[in-house]
């Protein structure tokens, strides 16, 4: 019997209104079944997302205690049987060929990412999320290196964790953090045209709000130990006007060479609206733990 070849690792919490078009994305592929598994690792959901990945056969499903993203990640990693690993997350789909990229890429390179497209097509509060979040990782972007793998979509090869080590322990930005461990470790990344995913993002402007509002807060625990753009703002709460216009002004940017600009445009008060919410996380981040970056 062939062993496989590509671990799909597909973390998961409180998944169960995506993690069926998830795993059927991969299911569904014409890479042969025989070359690649699929592991799921849940870490503590309360509503059906466990059943409802156990509803495919073959796929893995490791249950464990509430813990981080990254820790679901390497998990997923020391549970994997093969030479190739591929990271996509619960609330995405890959397009077709996305396995057949991965194992002719990794033979050649050791860490490859791709497009991001938005899977809510009609709902602005989609669109403002990921035109927050993954407008770089656009479909129009050349082949070329790249700092950073987004953990939705990327594939490594299980050397990066021997040579780079585990991603860190942390909930957000964790891949942000992996992408630097490679980096120092002299392993290249590259961004793959073919290599296409779509995100079933936020649609609802509540939920887009908070988790806005938890990402400030994160961007300042986590530049303590990531060199980020914005780390110089945090030495004072009265910088923080300086980091809405470089985020509006970089995803403007983005938008534009995405071919998104109208969509920008459109979204431009929910934009507005969730960069004020970041902001506002970064202002209690920095005064209730009277941080100290200098």
């Amino acid at each position: 019997m062939m062993e496989p070849i590509i671990s799909v690792i597909i973390p998961t919490h409180n998944s169960e209104a995506t993690i069926k078009r998830c795993i059927q994305s991969i299911t569904s592929q014409t890479y042969p079944t025989e070359k690649f598994e699929i592991i799921v690792v849940d870490d503590g959901s309360n509503d059906n997302t466990v059943k409802i990945a156990k509803e495919t056969k073959g796929v893995l499903v490791i249950q464990t205690e509430p813990c981080t993203l990254g820790h679901a990640r390497n998990i997923g990693f020391k549970n994997s049987r093969t030479k190739f690993l591929a990271y996509i997350d619960s609330d995405c789909e890959a397009r077709e060929g996305w396995l057949e990229t991965i194992a002719k890429e990794l033979e050649t390179n050791q860490a490859i990412t791709g497009p991001i497209e938005n899977g809510f097509k009609k709902n602005l509060t989609s669109w403002t999320e990921y035109l927050f979040e993954f407008s770089d990782f656009h479909e129009y972007r050349n082949r070329s290196t790249t700092p950073f793998l987004p953990g939705c979509n990327q594939a490594i090869t299980k050397e990066c964790y021997n040579i780079a080590g585990e991603y860190p322990d942390s909930h957000l930005a964790e891949d942000v953090f992996f992408g630097s461990l490679l980096k120092q470790a002299g392993i290249t990344a590259y961004f793959i045209p073919e290599l296409q995913i779509r995100h079933l993002g936020v649609t609802k402007l509540n939920k887009l709000l908070s988790k806005m509002e938890l990402y400030g807060r994160f961007t300042v625990r986590n530049s303590k130990t990531y060199d980020s753009i914005y780390k110089k703002m945090f030495k004072s709460r009265w910088r923080i006007p300086e980091v809405f216009f470089v985020k509006i002004g970089a995803r403007a940017i983005r938008a534009k060479r995405s071919k998104n600009f109208s969509i920008f445009i459109i979204c431009l008060p929910l934009m507005i609206l969730a960069t004020t919410k970041f902001c506002i996380g970064i202002w209690k981040e920095l005064k209730n733990h009277h941080t100290n970056l200098n």
